[in-house]
């Protein structure tokens, strides 16, 4: 079974809503007691997003396919992914690169399920899994992903994730 890295653990606690300076310490915390180097990437990762979406940052400022898509554009676009796809319940890996492709692996559930690699086409942002939906304007997808929920009551606690 794969290791789960723990910083799956913090969108649990942000989703769940705990304040903003305990979710900042929670994320710090992460990115300092990172054993491995991929860990610490992975936190740092996350830490980014987290202080984007607190900002309102639009996605536009960090995303820029036409550059070409790098690590954390890749990480972006498949946690969004595997949220829209799969739910908060699992992780996904550091995106590894080999050749013109992003490969990231993806565990679902308690039992982390290996599910198949997201695959990145580093030139054009598409993305495919097989067995799954394909993403081909990851910009469109991510800006559709990222906006807010525009209905006037909040999600019923029981409809929550």
């Amino acid at each position: 079974m794969k290791k789960l890295i723990p910083i799956s653990i913090l969108l649990c606690s942000v989703a769940l809503g705990s304040p903003e300076s305990d979710q900042d310490k929670l994320f710090d915390d992460a990115v300092a007691n990172a054993k491995t180097e991929k860990e610490k990437t992975l936190a740092v990762f996350e830490q980014r997003i987290h202080r984007l979406a607190r900002k309102n940052t639009d996605i536009t400022e960090i995303f820029r396919p036409k550059d070409g898509i790098d690590q954390f554009e890749a990480f972006i676009l498949s946690r969004a992914y595997f949220t829209q796809n799969f739910g908060l319940c699992g992780a996904i890996e550091l995106p590894e690169k080999k050749g013109d492709f992003w490969f990231v692996d993806m565990v679902v559930g308690s039992a982390a399920q290996s599910l198949p690699p997201a695959v990145i086409d580093s030139r054009t942002g598409r993305l495919t899994c097989k067995g799954h939906p394909s993403v081909s304007d990851a910009l469109t997808y991510l800006k559709e992903f990222m906006t807010p929920n525009q209905s006037s009551q909040p999600t019923p606690a029981s409809r929550r994730g």
